[in-house]
This record gives C-alpha cells, sequence and structure tokens, in this order.
C-alpha cells in the first residue's frame, strides 16, 4: 500500500482497513461516515461518502434559439440515475434488483425554481443595463 491510502477504520494512513492494526470500528462508527446499516427503501439513503453531491455538475448549456437557453445539470457519478429513478431489473452482472426511486435533483430544481429565475432575471437586467 502507498502512503495515499487512508484507512477507514482509524484514519491512519499508509494501509487499510482490513490490515489496521487498531481496535476494529462497528458499522456505525466508521471513519467519516453517517452509515447507520442498510438502507430501508422510501427511507433517504445513508450518506456515506458524498461522492453523489461533489459529482452534480453542468454538462452543457447551449442556446435554443433568440433569448432561449438549455443547461443540463446533473450527476456523473455512474449510480445517479438509479438514485434519482430507481432500478428494477438485472444489471451488468446478473444480479436482480427492486431499487425503489429517491429523487433529488428533481425535487431540488423545483424548489429552488424560483430563486434561478430571479438570478437569471436578475443577471439580464445587469448585462442589458450596463
Amino acid at each position: 500500500m502507498g502512503w495515499r491510502t487512508q484507512c477507514y477504520n482509524c484514519g491512519g494512513w499508509g494501509h487499510q482497513s482490513r490490515e489496521c492494526p487498531s481496535e476494529k470500528k462497528g458499522k456505525g462508527e466508521i471513519l467519516g461516515t453517517k452509515y447507520r446499516g442498510k438502507h430501508v427503501s422510501g427511507d433517504q439513503p445513508h450518506i456515506r461518502t458524498g461522492t453523489l453531491a461533489r459529482s452534480i455538475a453542468v454538462h452543457e448549456t447551449r442556446q435554443m434559439g433568440p433569448g432561449r437557453w438549455m443547461s443540463k445539470t446533473g450527476p456523473t457519478a455512474a449510480y445517479g440515475r438509479r438514485v434519482e429513478l430507481g432500478f428494477r431489473g438485472k444489471d451488468a452482472l446478473g444480479r436482480n434488483y427492486n431499487q425503489q426511486p429517491y429523487p433529488y435533483m428533481a425535487p431540488g430544481f423545483r424548489e429552488s425554481r424560483e430563486e434561478l429565475t430571479a438570478m437569471y432575471e436578475a443577471e439580464w437586467r445587469r448585462a442589458l443595463n450596463g
């Protein structure tokens, strides 16, 4: 293991948790997580790393016509679509899933739509008024 490898058990560097010399911690005590056990469908997913939240980015912005613009924003994490929309069926490894959706992008957009519209209009007024 390289010096950049961090242990999820003790937080030390240079080893993995399976090789950790410190006393093993239980699932609810894992370093840097809020993991509390198995996710129950309908409950908010447990936050382990924050990777999904950090992966949300603007992918494309383009003009659709005079005064009309479009922007595509969403997660780059491979599992983001499954969390938002759910997944039923077999994955690429042949495992069966019946994962319920937990929408996070659509509700966030709806809740912030008025604020986003106000920001957009303010920027246009600023640009037009110099």
